[in-house]
């Protein structure tokens, strides 16, 4: 074993120390070396890459690792990076606005926010969207990040119409409108904002822009006993700016049904007697107050003056009810009786109150709502210079979707404008049928159009745009249809009008019109004012040119009966109209005109017509096409004129289609197949001063019910007013569904005589007569006997004036023809 000496083992040791002294040191330096450098810096994120604000100051937050989420700021940025350690930084911001700033901060905690001189903070002078940048660097090691947001500094004023209707029952009918009290929340999931309606209106103040989900207080629900049935409009976009949004609310009674109601009719009584009679006039949207167990509710008359509202009471509960006053003094109204104490009904039972009001002669209309339809080419809901307006549009303007105000027919302008003397919110909806757009293959973005009310002889005017497919100026739509004149007889010279137009948006380049006449009638050439005309055979056909979008032309063309044809001879006069060449016709269901003439049928210049004979096939789902005339033969011009059609209940109402009219037309529905074909502001001329324009019409078609069988009657009667005076009622017009084909028959083996009649009828058959039946409009048998032979004499000193069906059965079949009883 070797064994060292005492002095190296002593050397050998001090450099033993020596070295791990070295190792100690180069280890304090790396360590040393390394914090000064500290953390290396690989990326600055935030959650909120757009941040909007009605704010005008911009607060940042910026924490390594992990977002302090109880810092006191708009936007939390975090910083990634390696061999994280106390470090400072330098941070520079470009606040978008020309702004620049630097800060300097430190930390040696991840997860807090860096404290930064000066604070991470900035002021906006004005509103408006802002990029912002911001970098952060560690100086000892350079490293760099950076990261952009987008601020949005927005204030807005956002005014929600919330129509918030009552069916407690739940029976689709509004018992009562809540116009005030209702509290409404809205929030875009991280914000959330309180507003309460007064006057169906919530206003909704200081809000940033964004989508918002509107709901009503659930706490409130709770505390009234109601339910949301339905919530229409209940998402918003809110936008810069003051906007206004519209929703539908309609709430039901969590309880059950109600067990009461109150209900009646709201009129202006012109005869001042305290009763609904003629002439008296029901009112529209006037407001009905009603207090019953402790609650106070306000329901509105319908198109026909109808209220009615159910009550969380039992039936006989006292209950008081008036029409508002303020209502009446704006109107200038006064009202025949005060407020009226009265028990509660059961709500199928009778109406319990009617409501006199004293109208000084006088329903003005004091608002008025109006909208423009046209062709929106670029979808941004404007009409923009060179977008066409689209005529014959039916504009449906709604108190809500449950109550249906009118149909408006936009004129050439695109323009649909309703007036009311009354209208119980400060807006309106207004939408267009969807059949309607799909026949003419267009669609539309809007649903519901809010449009608010202006005082009348004001524009506050809505705009809806469709889109009718392209650049919306290739597509026309052509329309034509044939009307009575005057009377039509034998051996004279008759009158009849063929209309031809166009509705729009595009023009019609090229087109062609057709008319055909009966069998042995002969046009008079000269009365045919429409130029370039070629008869040949039964037919006068036209190549035209230019039909702008709105344009209208009517030619009332003289035609030849001959002698010698018997009284009741169904003469047809048909009309078509078809695009040519360049020109595209979007909607060819208005592209033919049917028209009925009977010979030996009298003149009434307010008349209804059908263009079916009597009898229909009842294997075929029929349309029929009615044309309502009128003119005013007074001594001076009538300023407003509307038709009262009462439809019969063997028509689908819903298949109501308006073809044409002669005046700008508003469409009513007054409920149970009752239609109000409604003339404003007409001033139609009176006969002795311009007897051309002294006329006017409205054409329109609607199907039979489907389930309509043999014996089905289908009978229809107009009532025509001028102005205050009484109404005109028109003939009734007949039509029955009676078995064809082999059972009929043919009308020309038999002929009845004179038509009108006087004192008798006379018959003459080709075939045995067996039977005769006469029969009024109202289906009422008048005469029934056996019958022989071929010829037969009907005495008619006990008959009524008035038009009849005489129904003759022979060995041959059963034939209908109508005469008249002068």
């Amino acid at each position: 074993m070797k064994v060292l000496k005492e002095e190296t083992r002593k050397k050998l040791l001090k450099m033993n120390q020596l070295t791990k002294l070295a190792f100690v040191i180069g280890t304090m330096f790396i360590s040393c070396l390394t914090f000064s450098q500290g953390f290396t810096l690989t990326s600055l994120n935030t959650g909120t890459p757009v941040y909007t604000s009605c704010d005008s100051t911009l607060n940042l937050s910026v924490s390594a690792l992990y977002e302090d989420s109880l810092a006191n700021a708009d936007v939390y940025f975090t910083l990634d990076g390696n061999n994280f350690a106390s470090s400072q930084f330098t941070t520079v911001v470009w606040w978008g606005d020309g702004m620049t700033s630097t800060h300097t901060g430190s930390t040696s905690t991840a997860g807090s926010a860096i404290s930064w001189t000066p604070p991470l903070s900035h002021t906006y002078q004005g509103i408006g969207s802002y990029t912002v940048i911001i970098q952060v660097t560690n100086p000892m090691n350079n490293s760099t990040v950076v990261d952009t947001i987008n601020y949005i500094n927005s204030c807005t004023t956002a005014f929600v119409f919330a129509s918030t209707q009552l069916d407690c029952n739940n029976d689709g009918n509004t018992d009562s409108t809540l116009n005030n009290g209702v509290p409404l929340i809205i929030s875009d999931g991280i914000n959330t904002y309180y507003a309460t309606t007064q006057n169906q209106q919530a206003v909704f103040n200081n809000i940033p822009s964004g989508t918002y989900t509107i709901q009503v207080n659930p706490t409130w629900l709770a505390q009234n006993g109601y339910q949301v049935l339905s919530f229409l409009g209940n998402l918003i976009t809110v936008n810069q700016g003051m906007q206004t949004f519209t929703t539908l609310i309609t709430l039901t009674c969590v309880n059950g049904p109600n067990t009461s109601c109150v209900s009646g009719y709201v009129f202006c009584d012109q005869d001042t007697n305290g009763v609904l009679s003629w002439p008296d006039i029901l009112i529209l949207n006037a407001p009905v107050i009603i207090q019953a167990g402790g609650m106070t509710q306000t329901v509105y008359t319908d198109a026909g003056g109808y209220y009615q509202t159910s009550l969380n009471v039992a039936s006989g509960t006292p209950a008081v009810v008036m029409v508002n006053p303020n209502w009446l003094s704006v109107n200038g109204y006064s009202t025949l009786m005060g407020p009226q104490t009265i028990l509660t009904s059961a709500c199928n039972g009778a109406d319990t109150l009617n409501i006199p009001v004293n109208c000084n002669n006088s329903c003005s209309n004091t608002s008025c709502v109006s909208v423009y339809v046209f062709c929106d080419a670029n979808n941004n809901g404007v009409m923009d210079s060179g977008e066409l307006p689209i005529a014959n549009a039916p504009v449906q303007f709604m108190i809500n979707t449950m109550n249906q105000l009118a149909v408006v027919y936009t004129d050439s302008s695109g323009l649909a404008q309703y007036c009311s003397n009354y209208f119980p919110n400060q807006y309106v909806f207004a939408q267009i049928n969807q059949s309607w757009l799909q026949q003419h293959g267009y669609t539309s973005n809007n649903t519901l159009l809010t449009v608010l009310t202006s005082p009348a002889g004001t524009t506050n005017t809505g705009y809806y745009g469709v889109n009718c497919g392209g650049t919306g100026s290739q597509c026309a739509d052509l329309w034509t249809t044939v009307t009575p004149w005057i009377g039509y007889y034998q051996g004279q010279t008759n009158y009849i009008k063929l209309n031809i137009g166009n509705y729009g948006p595009g023009t019609g380049y090229t087109y062609t019109v057709t008319m055909n006449f009966p069998a042995g009638v002969t046009p008079v050439p000269s009365s045919i004012n429409l130029p370039g005309y070629v008869i040949s055979g039964n037919t006068i056909t036209w190549n035209l040119t230019n039909a702008y979008p709105g344009y209208s032309y009517s030619d009332v063309i003289q035609f030849i009966c001959p002698s010698g044809i018997p009284n009741g001879t169904a003469h047809y006069y048909t009309s078509q109209i078809a695009a040519t060449n360049n020109t595209t016709d979007c909607n060819t269901n208005n592209n033919n005109g049917n028209l009925l003439q009977l010979v030996g049928s009298s003149y009434d210049p307010n008349d209804k017509s059908v263009d079916h004979e009597a009898a229909i096939n009842p294997a075929t789902v029929e349309t029929l096409t009615y044309t309502i005339r009128f003119q005013n033969t007074g001594t001076a011009p009538a300023q407003n004129i509307y038709i009262l059609d009462t439809l019969s209940a063997q028509l689908d109402w819903a298949t109501l289609e308006i073809l044409e009219t002669s005046h700008p037309m508003q469409l009513i529905d007054m409920g149970n197949g009752v239609k109000r074909f409604d003339f404003p502001q007409i001033w139609l001329p009176e006969e002795s001063a311009n007897e051309p324009m002294s006329h006017g019409h409205v054409v329109y078609r609607i199907r039979e019910k489907a389930t309509n069988g043999i014996g089905s009657e289908i009978k229809n009667t107009a009532h025509i007013f001028f102005d205050w005076n009484e109404p005109i009622v028109t003939n009734t017009t007949y039509n029955v569904n009676s078995a064809l084909g082999l059972e009929t028959l043919d009308k020309n083996s038999v002929h009845v005589f004179p038509n009108p009649a006087s004192t008798f009828l006379q018959i003459i058959s080709d075939n045995e007569l067996q039977k005769i039946e006469v029969v009024d409009l109202t289906g009422k048998v008048m005469l029934s006997r056996t019958a022989q032979g071929l010829n037969e004499q009907v005495d008619l000193n006990n008959f009524e004036t008035g038009l009849y069906l005489i129904r003759l059965q022979t060995n041959a079949g059963m034939t209908t023809i109508s005469f008249f009883k002068k």
